[in-house]
């Protein structure tokens, strides 16, 4: 079954304490800035790079790493798009 979209500042919320990186299956953004608005978790994870593995099985074309908390001052997020193979 598939989980029902939620805004992804309360995915945020509801792990907030817990220092993990979320891995969002973005479903609408924000037209304006291009953030995404409301998605649905795929996994989560103290390392982000255990996120890996599961953004490349997905199919999903906008995805999000978000953290819990707020973002680690020595931290810096890359956003790629990648199109699927031709």
């Amino acid at each position: 079954m598939r989980k029902k979209p939620e805004r992804i500042e309360t995915i945020r919320r509801r792990h907030r304490g817990r220092k993990l990186w979320l891995l969002i299956a973005v479903d609408t953004l924000d037209p304006e800035t291009g953030l995404g608005l409301t998605g649905r978790l795929l996994a989560k994870d103290p390392d982000p790079h255990a996120l890996t593995p599961v953004a490349l099985k997905t199919k999903h074309r906008h995805l999000a790493v978000e953290c819990s908390e707020d973002m680690p001052k020595d931290t810096v997020c890359i956003f790629l798009h990648v199109s699927p193979a031709a």
